[in-house]
């Protein structure tokens, strides 16, 4: 007796048609797991760091207080406060009660690894890269801080892009 003698033998057989549903639902299952892994990956690899970076930077300076305009901007951030592969700038401005005018106070420049920036020619370079490059970041928020005998507002401001 033969397979083909035996009754029944189209038993193990699918219709065409079942087996290209099985297959396209598979094929979409992939395809929508590729996808929404793709996204996630996108989001990771681009973190939004200004908004951190000026929280933690506003806790440096302050200390739950104003922060006094005698102090050094560059010394009192820390290099664990900033983040890794990052150049960074930290500006404080106000406006002045003599011209109405908007003044800066007060600004620091870090390199990637977290270093103040101290070389008058790099900081120009950096300051130059900051007017031009459109993929810095920023952020900024209120700050009070002490000038000499009084305590008036001021505008903390963080800028961050990856070198």
């Amino acid at each position: 007796m033969t397979p083909a003698d035996t009754p029944g033998c189209d038993r193990a057989q699918n219709e065409p048609l079942a087996v290209l549903i099985a297959v396209s639902l598979f094929i979409g299952g992939l395809l929508l797991f590729a996808g929404y892994h793709q996204g996630v990956v996108a989001i990771e690899s681009d973190p939004a760091v200004e908004e951190p970076t000026l929280d933690r930077v506003y806790a440096d300076l302050t200390n739950g207080e104003q922060y006094d305009l005698e102090n050094d901007l560059e010394a009192n951030i820390s290099q664990e406060t900033l983040p890794n592969g990052y150049l960074v700038t930290v500006t404080l401005t106000s406006i002045s009660t003599e011209s109405g005018q908007r003044e800066q106070l007060a600004n620091a420049f870090f390199r990637t690894d977290g270093t103040p920036l101290t070389d008058p020619a790099e900081r120009a370079d950096l300051e130059q890269r900051l007017e031009t490059d459109e993929a810095a970041r920023s952020a900024s928020r209120p700050i009070m801080i002490r000038d000499g005998d009084s305590d008036r507002g001021a505008r903390l401001h963080v800028e961050v892009w990856r070198a």
